[in-house]
């Protein structure tokens, strides 16, 4: 968060960020941290890496949707994609 969505008024509450806003302040956090370059990719992205294989079910998920245990569904939703893809 920044210092304007953290100073909040006496009396007043912040609630959770929207999910673009909040997955922003954490890409610009791994950004200065990380180790390792990262590049951030959208699932039509993700997707050609699988060209020529078939995949495996649930196919192309985020990370909390592939095979979750049962009663763990949520509302929580990564930036990131797995999947696992049989070559032909």
């Amino acid at each position: 968060m920044t210092t304007d969505e953290t100073a909040a008024r006496s009396g007043s509450a912040i609630g959770p960020l929207p999910f673009d806003t909040t997955l922003r302040n954490l890409e610009d956090i791994i950004d200065r941290t990380a180790q390792q370059e990262l590049t951030y990719r959208t699932r039509e992205q993700v997707a050609r890496f699988f060209a020529g294989t078939d995949l495996v079910d649930p196919g192309l998920v985020r990370v909390e949707e592939w095979r979750p245990e049962p009663g763990t569904a949520g509302a929580e939703r990564s930036s990131l994609w797995c999947a696992v893809g049989r070559k032909r």
